[in-house]
């Protein structure tokens, strides 16, 4: 219900009223707490982007907040920094040309396991989602949105040795792209579309080739018999 509501930007006030009066009054502590934590996340979020430094940060959290919260006001902090942690270190690796297999072991072992899946991520946005986005908005200006679309698409479809994406498989390229809240629903939809007609496309030319080779097969008993 939380996150319907917050997906259509509801008010988180108006969000605590509605989910404590759809749901029974055992439940109202855990929607308060819930709906307190991500209040904690924005409050942050906020207070970053006015570059206000962390232990100032943690001073107005506690400050605003219950002491309650105040161990998941730090547990924010510290996991906000270890990201930034790791993104710095790919930076710093990347910058020197350090192979991609090489940076994620490296970081994997520099950090603790609970961030893997970050690492993760953030390797993929480097060498997926904005190089994806920055083709298709380079071309944006001289052709339509789906032509951009269709054009970033040639050249992370391209063989892997050369694409300027050479990052996995084209299909988990393709995954990462949709399933990211970094690309836009004006890329998202048109690459979903692309992506379907090239995965039937794919299809027909395998059952084509498949068709072709039991023909030959065939001409191949008749000439033996």
């Amino acid at each position: 219900y939380i996150r319907s509501q917050r997906e259509e930007e509801i008010p988180l006030d108006a969000i605590r009223a509605g989910a404590k009066d759809q749901f029974d009054y055992s439940h109202h502590d855990y929607i308060d707490s819930q709906l307190t934590m991500i209040d904690i996340q924005e409050y942050i979020r906020k207070l970053r982007d006015e570059n206000v430094q962390f232990d100032d940060i943690s001073t107005r959290a506690k400050r605003k907040f219950d002491e309650n919260y105040h161990d998941y006001i730090d547990g924010q902090l510290a996991n906000i920094q270890t990201m930034i942690e790791i993104q710095e270190y790919i930076r710093s690796q990347r910058e020197v040309k350090v192979p991609l297999d090489a940076i994620r072991a490296g970081a994997k072992k520099k950090f603790d396991y609970s961030h893997h899946d970050y690492i993760k991520s953030e390797l993929e946005k480097g060498t997926v989602v904005f190089p994806f986005i920055a083709e298709v908005n380079k071309r944006r200006n001289d052709n339509g949105k789906y032509e951009s679309v269709q054009m970033g698409f040639n050249i992370i479809s391209r063989d892997e040795s050369n694409a300027v994406l050479a990052q996995g498989t084209l299909d988990q390229r393709i995954r990462v792209l949709l399933g990211s809240n970094l690309v836009e629903e004006w890329i998202r939809d048109p690459l979903k579309k692309i992506w379907e007609k090239h995965c039937a496309d794919r299809g027909q030319e395998r059952a084509n080739e498949a068709a072709k080779e039991r023909h030959f097969q065939e001409e191949v008993q008749i000439d033996r018999n």
